[in-house]
């Protein structure tokens, strides 16, 4: 997830989804788009709200990416 639309290279905007944190705080989602950073990363949600970039490691593994600590 993330908050800074300039950083997608595909982007559609999409209004009716929301996404819920571990929280349980639900936050609306504005779009959905990919993002480049070393390599392209797909069905990336931009949140308005958030003042950080989010990344799922789980969902990087699923998608075939290695991830290395």
């Amino acid at each position: 997830m993330m908050g800074d639309i300039p950083k997608f290279i595909f982007f559609k905007e999409k209004n009716v989804e929301h996404a819920t944190f571990s929280d349980d705080t639900k936050v609306k989602v504005k779009g959905i788009g990919n993002t480049r950073s070393s390599s392209t990363i797909e069905h990336v949600l931009l949140v308005d709200s958030l003042k950080y970039n989010l990344l799922s490691i789980s969902q990087l593994c699923n998608t075939g990416n290695i991830v290395i600590f």
